[in-house]
């Protein structure tokens, strides 16, 4: 099953966003702490 491009960018902006919503939660808690 062949994915289309534009499935496959939204899959990688999806996993992106996320990832970078992870990263700066993780941040934030840290700046927090110290």
């Amino acid at each position: 099953m062949m994915q289309t491009v534009n499935e496959l960018l939204r899959d990688e902006s999806i996993a992106h966003a996320v990832w970078i919503s992870r990263y700066s939660t993780g941040v934030a808690a840290r700046m927090v702490k110290y």
